[in-house]
């Protein structure tokens, strides 16, 4: 009798020794993780975040994360400077400028290398060459933003920066509305953010600014609070591993993303199609140091950021949390 009941709760035992773990995980809840994007209006930046939402890739990592859009990058670093976002997207310019100004982040993962930016006219108006933008103006979104750097290497490469006058007028239907009224010739912008004015033959292209990049070039990022990821490396992980999946997915399932750009930016599919193909996902997370070097020192010439404020390169990225 003694013997049945002690085999009898050998399997039980066992049972309970297997499962404990999971059942103390549930018991704690999932791990909870703020992440960001810089541009809520950009299709690089929230498609990846609106798939490992909507595939539940953070839930399968144990997570539960709120997801916080910024209109814009100053914003969202005040945000992460202060505690507040734990991970985010962003582009790798801003983060530089942010990180060699103080602000405690560092890129942790390629997002996108690739940039499609380009200086936008109107069809039929007077700008029909690169060289027709001498003493017009070219708007911009902000001073010190991605924008204005794309303006200044634009206008610099024509030999024409003294002759053009740039003019911070807003985000893109700010631009557009300048643009259709006058108070602008041109403007820069990227294509999967461009694509329903391109679709609709609202604008046309002057300009590629992409392939008058220095290469290679890293655009999109993720990137992490210091502190968080001091204090909570394999919750950092977990938060990167979900975003990478996500962009696996993207890179894999082309309908599936063109329905979802069509979903989360009601684009028609011929803007949407447009629109992914200014997104150039990385296919690795690992972060090119020449990349890195490449971005700052763009940003150095054109006068984004100081040469003696820019943080060394090696301090502006890690690779160990992909790797």
């Amino acid at each position: 009798m003694r013997k049945g009941l002690f085999g009898a709760l050998i399997p039980a035992v066992l049972i309970a020794i297997l499962v404990s773990p999971f059942c103390w995980e549930q018991a704690r809840g999932a791990e909870k993780l703020k992440y960001a994007v810089s541009f809520k209006e950009g299709v690089s930046q929230s498609l990846p975040v609106g798939i490992a939402l909507e595939q539940g890739l953070w839930k399968k990592q144990g997570l539960e994360v709120e997801y916080i859009p910024f209109k814009g990058g100053s914003k969202m670093f005040q945000a992460m400077a202060g505690g507040h976002i734990d991970i985010a997207t962003d582009s790798s310019p801003h983060l530089i400028q942010g990180a060699s100004r103080g602000v405690p982040v560092i890129m942790v993962a390629a997002a996108q290398t690739g940039s499609h930016w380009s200086i936008w006219v109107l069809p039929g108006g007077a700008v029909k060459r690169p060289e027709d933008l001498k003493g017009k103006k070219l708007g911009i979104s902000r001073r010190g933003g991605t924008s204005h750097a794309f303006a200044q290497m634009a206008v610099k490469s024509l030999g024409i920066e003294k002759e053009v006058k740039i003019v911070a007028v807003g985000g893109a239907r700010a631009r557009m509305a300048a643009l259709k009224t006058g108070v602008i010739d041109a403007f820069p912008q990227a294509l999967s953010s461009a694509a329903p004015m391109v679709e609709k033959r609202q604008i046309k292209r002057l300009m590629d600014l992409g392939k008058r990049l220095p290469q290679p070039w890293i655009d999109q990022v993720i990137v992490a609070r210091n502190e968080f990821i001091r204090t909570k490396p394999e919750t950092t992980k977990k938060g990167i591993r979900g975003l990478l999946q996500a962009i696996a997915f993207l890179r894999a399932n082309h309908e599936y993303a063109v329905k979802k750009v069509m979903s989360l930016k009601r684009y028609n599919r011929a803007a949407a199609e447009l629109a992914l193909k200014g997104v150039v996902y990385s296919d690795t997370p690992v972060i090119k140091r020449a990349a890195v070097a490449n971005v700052r020192s763009f940003l150095i010439e054109y006068g984004l950021i100081k040469a003696e404020e820019a943080l060394p390169v090696d301090k502006l990225f890690t690779n160990r949390l992909v790797r």
